[in-house]
């Protein structure tokens, strides 16, 4: 199954440079998509073996079943050798060091495994927000915000915030480095975050 990678159908810039009228496009596009993207994830998990697509019923516990059929899923490949060199002649002596031992550095997701990466973020947004009244979708136009102009989950205490991307594309990692323990890894990000 081809799986394709969300695009908005406007031109945009990187979240950092969105005036606040471009992140609110983007906000409302994004959220807009969440059915369908979650219909598409649905779909692929049940079509290419990971079990019936009424398992992904946003509970909590969905999680384990989608995280172990994504690892078996993902796809990685070496970084064209002429892609890694130029990275590293930008990169100073300590990252250099890094990119020789990690291969977070040489190789790069392929652009199935990217798109439902993405999408499951979006599905552990929804499950925030879905089991849990007082969180919902948002985004801040603040300046000094990491996850500026982003697609967020808001209104954790103390006024956390949680970029589901960014935890998604930190589980993508640890399983290349053989860092994951496990399929329960999204689960326990939820556990994590949920109790904080």
């Amino acid at each position: 199954m081809k799986y394709t990678l969300m695009e908005p159908p406007f031109e945009h810039r990187p979240f950092a440079e969105m005036s606040k009228e471009e992140a609110k496009r983007f906000f409302d596009w994004y959220v807009e998509q969440i059915p369908s993207r979650m219909k598409l994830l649905s779909l692929a998990f049940q079509m290419t073996g990971g079990g019936d697509r009424d398992q992904l019923d946003f509970s909590p516990a969905s999680l384990k079943a989608l995280w172990e059929w994504f690892l078996k899923q993902i796809e990685w490949s070496p970084k064209p050798k002429e892609v890694f060199d130029a990275e590293y002649e930008k990169a100073n002596g300590f990252i250099k060091r890094k990119m020789l031992s990690r291969k977070v550095y040489q190789y790069e997701l392929s652009t199935g495994s990217l798109a439902i990466g993405m999408d499951i973020a979006m599905y552990l947004g929804e499950v925030f927000v879905r089991n849990h009244e007082a969180l919902s979708w948002g985004y801040s136009i603040a300046e000094r915000f990491a996850d500026r102009n982003q697609p967020i989950i808001v209104g954790f205490p103390h006024d956390y915030s949680m970029n589901p991307r960014d935890n998604v594309h930190g589980l993508m990692i640890k399983a290349l480095e053989d860092e994951a323990h496990g399929g329960d890894e999204l689960f326990k990000t939820y556990e994590r975050l949920i109790h904080l």
